[in-house]
């Protein structure tokens, strides 16, 4: 895995790669002082993640992510911050990052959003879940959802992974095969027109599934 760790301060830069290193294998880590360093290092570089700043000279992390969410689409960005603004928040939420951690995490913690994010596509505290719960009620719900489209185990796996249920948690759960629960999450993508499982999780949200009783 090539993670690219994004910040204008040096000595944070180092420290996170130092500690990255330690707890994570086979991993190789790049580091990019700010946005623009970032966008000219992915025309030359693969990468599979970003753990991006929000506040650099020359380019922001909102700036930086807008364009590479859209140039990039398979790359993951865990955004990193010393704020905890709602509204910072819902900005970030609303162009699709795929993780959200302060930067006094534990370094479990950013261990655990580091492997959620690869392995289940998101990392979303439950902050983030109320945030994007709050943005969604109060957009017109203009969705095609019919009752029958899902299976009761569809939207079983989809609430499940609303609470951040890896793939091999909900096969342990269900006792299933993990390469059946892949395989739903497949289907629930298709059915909702879901581009990933931050879609899913808002699909979930705008049509209340989150909560219901099987």
């Amino acid at each position: 895995m090539k993670i690219i760790i994004t910040d204008d301060h040096k000595m944070f830069r180092q420290s996170l790669s130092i500690l990255l290193y330690d707890v994570l294998d086979n991993t190789d880590i790049v580091e990019a002082e700010n946005g623009k360093e970032l966008l000219d290092l992915l025309t030359k570089i693969h990468t599979d993640l970003i753990l991006l700043d929000i506040d650099m000279p020359v380019m922001g992390g909102l700036e930086t992510g807008k364009i590479i969410l859209k140039k990039y689409p398979e790359i993951r960005i865990i955004i990193l911050s010393m704020y905890e603004s709602d509204e910072l928040l819902k900005k970030f939420i609303e162009i699709g990052v795929h993780g959200y951690l302060m930067k006094d995490s534990t370094i479990s913690e950013i261990k655990e959003a580091v492997k959620m994010v690869m392995q289940e596509g998101f990392y979303y505290n439950s902050r983030m879940i109320c945030l994007m719960r709050e943005m969604i009620s109060s957009m017109n719900k203009n969705s095609n959802y019919q009752e029958s489209e899902l299976s009761q185990i569809e939207i079983y796996i989809l609430q499940h992974i609303c609470l951040e249920f890896s793939s091999v948690q909900i096969a342990e759960k269900m006792k299933i095969s993990v390469r059946k629960v892949n395989y739903i999450k497949k289907s629930l993508l298709n059915k909702t027109n879901s581009k990933n499982q931050i879609g899913l999780v808002k699909f979930a949200l705008r049509n209340n599934l989150t909560m219901r009783k099987l």
